[in-house]
């Protein structure tokens, strides 16, 4: 009876030191759970106001430029089309239908370029 005693305390030993690895395990995966999140909402939040700043400047060139249409963004660049109109709003000659204008940041400042000119946009 005292050697089946002895088995259980060292079963019991063993059982809870291995609780107490399982518990440092557990810790160290919410530690990291916790840190992958806060990374993935500064992303989220960066991403957020890149958004916005993309939107404020497609609205911006837009009002400046009303006979463009946005075909399609880029991570670093913005496609316009010229409306009905043939001739182009930057340059004033006609380009032909393959032919759009481009958006993009260079050294802090957006412009916007066709084949013949490129104009910084000003907020």
């Amino acid at each position: 009876m005292s050697s089946e005693l002895e088995v259980l305390k060292q079963r019991i030993f063993e059982l809870e030191a291995k609780n107490a690895e399982l518990e440092a395990e557990k810790a160290e995966l919410l530690k990291r759970i916790m840190e992958e999140n806060t990374r993935r909402d500064v992303r989220v939040e960066e991403l957020e106001q890149k958004n916005k700043e993309l939107e404020t400047r497609l609205a911006i060139t837009l009002d400046q430029y009303p006979n463009l249409y946005r075909e399609f963004s880029s991570e670093n660049f913005d496609y316009y089309g010229i409306t009905d109109e043939k001739l182009c709003p930057l340059c004033k000659l006609e380009h032909g239908d393959e032919e759009s204008i481009e958006g993009t940041y260079k050294a802090g400042s957006y412009f916007i370029k066709c084949e013949q000119r490129e104009i910084e946009m000003v907020a």
